[in-house]
């Protein structure tokens, strides 16, 4: 049976089973990140350092062909975040295909991006006439009822119903992307339908996740910035003392040996791996969870020594 247990340990399954998957989706978003960065610096500035900041403040105009070629830099990095999120949905679901760290550029990866764009555009349109909604009543309460604790209790109640609803709706959508690349086919309708009468569970499980992704950014944060943070606590009444507590660690970063450098590259880099792992690894695993519930299919259950990375 499905739980909170068996969904997050899935997840977490992939850095067990699957390490050089994990370790291949990190350095391919490091590398194409990395890659469209230096690029678009270059053609900016001509210099891959970049030219300083007095450069960009002295450019009056932006160069000829300037957001046509930022649209295509923004639409390769959408693809690449699909591929790499179909990946782990792959590593998951269908580990018995086997192939480089599970990664493809299909006829699924194509299917997915249609599939983002579609709840993206949904999305925004939704939101906007829900917000408008709340604009409306809000603005009625408040004719009505003042500005007095009626009118902020009614606008407060608003704003908790409109944030626990996304918070709904997200997990309730949450299934149909990995159930659409498990099944090759857009699977809307299937994925609302296989999280029915699950929220609370999926709920618990993709906090948990989050909370540890945060506590793992804290951590990592404080082991690179801890002596900065430090120093504009310490520095937090006086604006001097914090100027010259952020001066001192960009003198301190710039004169970094290369050694530290790397290690400081490393730990910044626990939080991208485990952020590409375990975000789509918990939605995927919830799925899989229960779709071996459901007894619907039982080919998510093979084994992950399977695959080949």
């Amino acid at each position: 049976m499905a739980s909170v247990g068996s969904i997050v340990g899935g997840a977490f399954r992939l850095f067990r089973e699957r390490p050089g998957a994990v370790l291949v989706w990190a350095a391919v978003n490091l590398l194409a990140s990395l890659a469209i960065g230096f690029g678009m610096t270059y053609w900016l500035t001509g210099t891959v350092g970049g030219a300083g900041p007095e450069t960009y403040l002295e450019r009056v105009e932006l160069p000829s062909g300037f957001w046509p070629v930022m649209m295509i830099a923004y639409a390769a990095m959408f693809l690449l975040g699909t591929v790499l999120m179909n990946a782990v949905f792959r590593a998951v679901l269908r580990p018995e295909l086997r192939g480089f760290a599970s990664l493809r550029l299909g006829a699924d990866e194509l299917r997915m991006a249609a599939l983002l764009v579609i709840c993206a555009v949904v999305g925004f349109i939704g939101l906007f006439l829900v917000q408008l909604l709340l604009l409306f009543i809000g603005s009625f309460v408040v004719m009505v009822a003042g500005e007095g604790a009626v009118g902020g209790i009614v606008m407060f109640a608003l704003f908790l119903a409109y944030f626990c609803g996304m918070i709904w709706l997200a997990v309730r959508l949450s299934l149909i992307f990995p159930l659409t690349l498990y099944r090759g086919r857009f699977s809307v309708d299937a994925g609302w339908d296989l999280g029915r009468g699950r929220f609370w569970k999926l709920f618990a499980a993709y906090l948990v996740v989050l909370m540890f992704l945060i506590a793992l950014g804290i951590v990592v944060s404080w082991a690179i910035m801890g002596d900065y943070w430090a120093a504009m606590w310490a520095a937090r009444n006086d604006p001097a003392g914090m100027q010259l507590a952020a001066l001192e660690f960009t003198q301190r970063q710039q004169e970094m040996s290369i050694p530290a450098r790397v290690v400081q590259t490393i730990l910044g880099s626990l939080i991208a791996i485990a952020g590409l792992a375990l975000g789509p690894g918990v939605i995927a695993s919830a799925t899989r969870e229960l779709l071996i519930e459901r007894g619907e299919d039982e080919s998510p259950a093979q084994d992950w020594s399977e695959a080949e990375i």
